[in-house]
């Protein structure tokens, strides 16, 4: 845990390392061989971190861990090691790649506790459940579908693992109807599995 963040860049079809304790960037970067049609305002827009002790022996070996992306153009999310994303470095290959059921991908989030990875789905209302397998788990309609919203963000996070409950939460950016305002949707009653 080194306390860094870090940003995927939809123009730069990469990524972008911050420091949150200094509110600055770091200087870190690289850029992907993930499709994207970047002047169609389609590209890298989803991002998320695996711990090494967590990812597929086929994916290689990498004590960083893995990045995993998703693009606006493709159904496909990519996995690069963490490692080679340093220094600028340009084009990094992918090591593996994990089918989603649609486009659009504008968020993901790999869950610790499930040991599951969330892929979201903007323009189809609907959002992945899959093992970093690529086995699809399960396909769940967005709780603002049918709206004009934009959802751009997911998150899940498991409350009570001896319940079974967990946190789902939404970023939503905009609607262009006023049906759903900017912010968060939250279902605190998803049902999740511990690992």
């Amino acid at each position: 845990s080194s306390g860094l963040a870090y940003i995927a860049d939809e123009d730069y079809s990469g990524i972008l390392e911050f420091d949150p304790s200094s509110g600055a960037m770091t200087g870190e970067s690289c850029t992907l061989d993930i499709p994207a049609d970047v002047a169609s305002n389609l590209g890298v827009e989803a991002l998320t971190f695996v711990p090494a002790e967590y990812a597929p022996a086929a994916w290689g070996a990498d004590g960083e861990g893995f990045f995993i992306a998703g693009s606006q153009y493709v159904t496909d999310l990519y996995v690069y090691p963490a490692a080679s994303c340093v220094d600028g470095a340009s084009g990094i290959s992918h090591v593996a790649t994990i089918p989603t059921t649609n486009t659009d991908l504008s968020g993901l989030n790999f869950n610790e506790d499930t040991q599951r990875l969330y892929a979201l789905h903007d323009s189809a209302g609907t959002f992945d459940m899959l093992k970093l397998d690529g086995t699809l788990i399960n396909t769940y309609t967005l709780p603002s579908s049918g709206t004009s919203a934009q959802e751009e963000g997911i998150s899940v996070r498991a409350i009570d693992c001896d319940a079974g409950l967990g946190d789902l939460v939404i970023a939503v950016d905009k609607t262009t109807d006023g049906s759903v305002a900017p912010g968060v949707i939250l279902d605190s009653n998803f049902p999740v599995t511990c690992k």
